[in-house]
């Protein structure tokens, strides 16, 4: 579902001021939510609020549709379909509009006991909520269409054997987005937009690049985006980044429903201040490192997600604020010094006798050798900042509390935190991560003051925090 949100948003500007190429900045201050992210999650709650067996989905999916669209009348919804939300009687008017399409990515996220049971419910859910609006055969086919795609998608059948289903029984796609992308034109129906989401999915690579691949062809890029989202967040998973950025441009009421669906669906929300001292991580790390199972795994992944660590290294400061360190300590025993440009953060990187390199975090400081720690400054940073610094770094893998139980993070262990959803409800963290560095010289001895003039003369890097 967040990925059909997330496609809306970065497509909203786009809509109709159409962008073909892939390269593009994805979050600007001109995105917004569309009635494509409104109409997804009043589905999410209609199927949330629904019996067990759905026998009443279709009058859920009225109820909310209108109830949750209602609050949102200036969001970009077809005439149409405003009407319908409106009016006194709701009735299905035969449409064949891709607004089934976009909505539908609920319908394919509810665990069920089965691969038979899961995709028969996906179908018969997603025909429940199009019917009550888009009852045209066509527009029962491509809310069908994404739903069932996103449901493979979820359960691990290859992109191949997708296309190859979708092929046979939905839209055979015997183009390729370079062959279509200069002719492609706006196309509001689900034959015409369907069809061209699921390319943009089969050509991508993860789920960034199908966003950009289906923003490349132009036409109604929020809604072809939204529907290769859905699909695209069931067989990669979001990036952890995404998923922050893409939640600060809801309001309150629909970030709401979003993370009420998350709990409907399973995810169990936690109290920030539960990770804080590291100690739930340590015993994760140590529950996995004594059994090495999914089970295990699992919650090990989610809370490394959500974790803040402890990482040692350097502050490396500017020439400009070294030399008015150099004056500033002239004041003698007591002065103190704060930097003015950015000074930037280099991790301690472990090396190993094989030439391999890691990226070293602790769960606290607890877990640092007493003349280790003294080395470094320490800085506190996600997890995953960690991940995004060790890959820009090229380094062979994470490891975390080297020096006592060690759990090495290799970098495909590191992409599965990455695309875990948070346990944190986005206005519960208020943890503060210790971003400024501030170097200050303060009750040194004589002979720790002369060494600290002897390293700033040298140009050094020998800092108190």
């Amino acid at each position: 579902m967040l990925g059909a949100i997330i496609g809306d948003i970065v497509g909203s500007r786009f809509e109709f001021h159409n962008h073909k190429s892939k390269n593009f900045e994805l979050f600007t201050e001109d995105c917004r939510f569309t009635d494509d992210t409104v109409m997804t999650l009043a589905v999410a709650k209609a199927i949330q609020e629904s019996k067990p067996d759905y026998s009443d989905l279709e009058e859920m999916a009225v109820k909310y549709m209108r109830q949750i669209g209602g609050h949102y009348p200036f969001c970009g919804y077809g005439g149409r379909f405003f009407h319908w939300m409106v009016c006194d009687d709701p009735k299905p008017y035969k449409s064949y509009g891709n607004g089934a399409a976009m909505r539908i990515s609920a319908c394919a996220e509810i665990p069920e006991a089965d691969w038979e049971t899961g995709f028969a419910w996906a179908k018969e859910r997603a025909r429940k909520v199009t019917k009550v609006t888009h009852n045209h055969r066509e527009g029962l086919k491509g809310a069908e269409a994404v739903a069932v795609a996103a449901f493979m998608a979820r359960a691990g059948v290859t992109k191949e054997d997708i296309k190859a289903y979708m092929d046979a029984n939905y839209y055979k796609v015997d183009f390729t987005l370079d062959k279509i992308r200069s002719k492609y034109k706006f196309d509001v129906t689900c034959q015409g937009s369907v069809p061209q989401a699921l390319a943009a999915f089969y050509e991508s690579t993860d789920f960034e690049d199908a966003i950009r691949n289906a923003i490349s062809i132009g036409g109604d890029s929020d809604t072809i985006a939204a529907i290769t989202g859905a699909i695209a967040e069931q067989y990669y998973g979001i990036p952890a980044r995404l998923q922050q950025i893409a939640l600060s441009y809801l309001d309150d009421r629909l970030l709401d429903l979003y993370e009420g669906f998350q709990e409907f669906r399973g995810i169990k929300y936690i109290d920030p201040e539960s990770l804080e001292d590291g100690m739930v991580l340590c015993g994760l790390k140590q529950m996995f490192l004594d059994d090495v199972s999914v089970e295990t795994f699992n919650p090990l992944a989610a809370c490394l997600r959500d974790s803040i660590v402890k990482v040692p290294g350097n502050a490396i400061v500017s020439e400009a604020d070294m030399q008015r360190f150099r004056e500033g300590i002239k004041g003698g025993i007591g002065a103190t010094f704060s930097n003015e440009d950015v000074i930037t953060f280099e991790p301690d990187i472990f090396h190993d006798e094989q030439g391999s390199t890691y990226f070293p975090m602790f769960c606290n400081e607890e877990q640092m050798p007493d003349d280790y720690r003294d080395h470094f400054t320490i800085k506190d940073m996600t997890v995953i900042q960690c991940i995004e610094m060790a890959r820009k770094k090229n380094t062979t893998g994470l490891v975390l509390d080297p020096f006592t139980d060690t759990l090495e993070i290799s970098p495909e262990f590191a992409q599965n935190i990455e695309v875990c959803y948070s346990s944190i409800k986005t206005g519960d963290d208020h943890r503060e991560l210790k971003t400024d560095v501030k170097i200050t010289v303060d009750g040194l001895s004589d002979e720790e003051f002369d060494d600290l003039i002897e390293s700033a003369d040298k140009g050094g890097t020998k800092y108190v925090q």
